[in-house]
């Protein structure tokens, strides 16, 4: 390329120069979550290898893999808690159905019963069942006969 005078020239140079200057204070290649942040109201991406972002140190595809799963009807789920407003099982909520459930007996109410049925009754650690059974049977009248009067 021929410049057909000086002026042109040092007008090409300068322009170059200034280029130069501009390039150089942007911003360098994002390849080390060390250096680089990356502040973003919207992304919208085709066909982006995530193994070139980081979160915490660690990359975005790593952190995408180790996530759950979404839950299926077939999927069994295993929850140190749960905290929710409105849970619901079978159309049925949950609270409800509980609220109409028998209080928790303690030792501090008298407890009415119709009919009880145990096979094992303790009280204070003594079984009472074996407690009765070692006790003496009713005397009807009849089954005794006294064979010595003398002194009475």
């Amino acid at each position: 390329m021929a410049f057909s005078n000086k002026q042109q020239l040092n007008s090409m140079e300068s322009s170059i120069q200034s280029l130069e200057v501009s390039i150089g204070t942007k911003q360098d290649i994002l390849d080390d979550d060390t250096k680089n942040e990356v502040s973003l109201l919207k992304l919208t991406a085709t066909n982006l290898y995530a193994g070139i972002f980081y979160y915490l140190g660690q990359p975005l595809e790593q952190l995408l893999g180790n996530k759950q799963n979404l839950l299926s009807k077939n999927t069994d789920a295993t929850m140190r808690q749960i905290s929710c407003t409105n849970l619901t099982v079978n159309d049925s909520n949950i609270v409800s159905a509980i609220n109409l459930k028998q209080n928790i007996i303690d030792a501090t109410k008298d407890v009415q019963l119709r009919n009880l049925t145990c096979n094992s009754v303790d009280i204070a650690g003594t079984n009472v069942i074996s407690s009765i059974n070692t006790k003496q049977e009713i005397i009807q009248v009849g089954d005794l006969s006294i064979e010595q009067t003398t002194g009475i």
